[in-house]
């Protein structure tokens, strides 16, 4: 489900990002396993899409990457500890493609 481009309903215009009324704030997520992994709130949409895709890069192989921006764009961003837990748990138990 990597490579799939934003949903049809998706206001953001970006993959994993959506704007979360009560707070005022960009929410990125990604989808891991079947689960939705939240990776963080930002004021930034920009920040949130480059979040999304630091996480997606860790999850899928290059070529079934979608990622909003251009890869080296999201290399320097560090994703907060749960959520590496939560991928490395989805990686280890094998039923994600795992990054090469």
């Amino acid at each position: 489900m990597g490579n799939q481009g934003p949903r049809a309903d998706n206001t953001s215009g970006l993959k994993g990002i959506y704007w979360n009324k009560d707070d005022k704030k960009w929410y990125a997520q990604i989808g891991v396993k079947g689960k939705t992994n939240y990776l963080g709130s930002f004021d930034d949409k920009r920040l949130a899409g480059l979040t999304y895709d630091a996480a997606a890069r860790l999850v899928w192989k290059p070529r079934f990457q979608r990622l909003n921006f251009m890869p080296w764009e999201s290399a320097d961003i560090i994703l907060p500890p749960r959520v590496l837990r939560n991928i490395a748990d989805a990686l280890v138990s094998g039923d994600v493609i795992a990054a090469e």
